[in-house]
């Protein structure tokens, strides 16, 4: 199944493309980073829509289920409060924003990020590895094009917040270096 994160503007979070949305949350609910919000129907397929990395906070609404187009409302953010549940959290390699003491290391453009060169290759990093300025970090795939993400710091990769072949959008954070 494929995962897009859901556009964030402001306190909402809208649907990253057209299609039937089905909620997985509900008013109350924790969000953050990663967390899977619910899934859309396009021709057939699923794809699992995610809260967005450097999202936080509580549903207060969410849309019903139905057809949605691109950037229609499909979960209004408030502040956390103390009663908030991560029931259905998502499975997302990291939420942090990089913020923690660390480099975050951004998406250059949206597109769709990738930890290998193939599927047969090993990730190019893992948390806990040293890296040089330079150094390839990822590629972010866009109408298939490749372009490689490189480390602008040296030092150790200490989250990383992107899964393999997720789509990412413009300024969001793929991994950390501490």
């Amino acid at each position: 199944m494929r995962t897009l994160a859901a556009l964030m503007r402001g306190t909402t979070l809208c649907a990253p493309q057209v299609g039937v949305w089905t909620p997985a949350v509900r008013g109350g609910d924790a969000v953050d980073g990663g967390r899977t919000l619910g899934t859309l129907n396009v021709l057939g397929r699923r794809i699992t829509v995610t809260a967005p990395v450097g999202s936080s906070g509580e549903v207060v609404g969410a849309s019903r289920r139905g057809p949605v187009g691109y950037g229609e409302v499909l979960v209004e953010v408030g502040e956390r409060t103390a009663g908030s549940e991560l029931q259905g959290a998502g499975t997302g390699t990291g939420t942090g924003t990089g913020s923690a003491g660390g480099h975050a290391v951004r998406s250059p453009i949206d597109g769709i990020f990738y930890r290998r060169s193939s599927p047969d290759e090993p990730a190019f990093v893992n948390v806990g590895d040293t890296v040089a300025v330079g150094q390839t970090l990822g590629l972010v795939e866009v109408m298939k094009t490749f372009n490689p993400v490189r480390a602008e710091a040296a030092g150790t990769v200490t989250a990383i917040e992107a899964g393999d072949q997720q789509e990412v959008a413009v300024g969001s954070v793929l991994l950390t270096i501490g």
